[in-house]
């Protein structure tokens, strides 16, 4: 609703020149630029440091989210604003936004591409870093307990070719389709049993959940 509105309301560059400033920075990896074009209720979540830190090792996925909230706001129906707009993406993430001191910025933490809060989080980000083969990422997403060496490249080594491929593939597509199935806590760990016989394994750790097991 209102998108063409949006895209002129309010003077400066209006909502799709803002996010193509956006994109601009993360394309020149700009994140202390970039910053300037967040929210201050995101801003008050973090440091800009940490912001730049984070924006810079995951510049890559900023920059296609980026683009694809540029080209979902541009359609008929893909903002829902007043003064605030949101943008539903393929993958379910809900990128929000918001306008202040007369120009459209970031009101989501679009540079925690990966998290792990919830077991239903973590479960979503082992399905987005399989798909961008962020080995790094998903060897985060292990439990410490697991950990041994470069687990990263050892992930690579088994899932990144060959039947090791095909079979984590064939798995996490159907994972994917079942992110939304019910996820059942008990106190530090947690199960999702979706698709039949298929069945995902968590653990809490530090306050993240981690991946026991998906099979």
């Amino acid at each position: 609703m209102l998108a063409l509105a949006l895209l002129s309301c309010g003077g400066g560059r209006g909502l799709a020149g803002d996010l193509a400033a956006m994109e601009g920075l993360a394309a020149k990896k700009d994140c202390a630029a970039l910053w300037g074009m967040v929210s201050a209720k995101s801003r008050a979540g973090t440091t800009k440091e940490q912001f730049v830190a984070s924006c810079a090792a995951n510049a890559k996925e900023l920059q296609a989210s980026l683009a694809a909230v540029r080209e979902a706001g541009g359609k008929k129906g893909g903002l829902s604003a007043h003064y605030t707009a949101t943008v539903l993406l393929k993958d379910g993430t809900t990128v929000a936004l918001v306008r202040e001191d007369g120009a459209w910025k970031l009101d989501s933490d679009l540079v925690d591409f990966y998290p792990s809060g919830t077991p239903r989080e973590a479960l979503a980000s082992f399905v987005k870093a399989f798909a961008a083969k962020r080995w790094d990422v998903l060897a985060a997403l292990m439990p410490s307990q697991y950990a041994a060496g470069d687990d990263a490249k050892a992930l690579e080594a088994q899932w990144g070719q060959g039947e090791g491929l095909a079979s984590m593939t064939a798995l996490v597509t159907v994972l994917g389709d079942h992110l939304d199935d019910k996820v059942t806590v008990n106190g530090e760990s947690a199960f999702v049993e979706f698709a039949p016989q298929h069945r995902a394994e968590l653990l809490r750790e530090n306050g993240a959940w981690r991946i026991v097991r998906i099979y």
